[in-house]
């Protein structure tokens, strides 16, 4: 039974610096007994985890802009989860590592559920890793992101 680190973020507290710093060192971390999980499109942001939980009708900046082009759907979920379970199988190390902000993001019972069957999760102990920020802080970066991409407005949908 391997135990699972999930780091979830959330955006703008220097989850790109832990990533970078966690994938820098996976030789390190290994010696050490826990390994990193390498992403599907960026090797130290395992974003593919959010996209295969999340409901495939919500908008993210990922599917906008790193994955434009898939389809994102049951089997999406089944190809992520294929290739995450065949990764912690394939580990000897006690503890793993994954990492993505997005999954902060994930708000219904059912991208919960879907994150859960993606880990195996009844199969491991899963830890959750999750930094905050003073919120005015957060809403003005985060909305200065938004801001960044040609055409983008802060949508007034929640669910987006």
């Amino acid at each position: 039974m391997a135990k699972l680190l999930l780091h979830i973020g959330t955006h703008k507290t220097g989850s790109t610096s832990i990533q970078r710093f966690l994938h820098e060192h996976a030789d390190q971390l290994n010696s050490q007994g826990i390994s990193f999980y390498r992403g599907q499109y960026i090797e130290r942001n395992h974003i593919e985890l959010f996209l295969a939980a999340m409901r495939y009708e919500r908008d993210s900046f990922a599917k906008i802009g790193i994955c434009r082009d898939e389809l994102f759907d049951k089997a999406y979920t089944e190809r992520i989860a294929d290739r995450v379970q065949a990764f912690i199988r394939t580990q000897t190390t006690p503890s793993i590592v994954l990492t993505t902000e997005g999954l902060s993001l994930l708000r219904y019972p059912d991208e919960i559920d879907r994150l859960r069957a993606i880990l195996d999760a009844d199969a491991h102990v899963v830890k959750v890793i999750l930094y905050l920020r003073e919120k005015a802080a957060y809403l003005r970066s985060y909305t200065n992101q938004v801001l960044k991409t040609p055409g983008r407005v802060p949508s007034s949908n929640y669910s987006s």
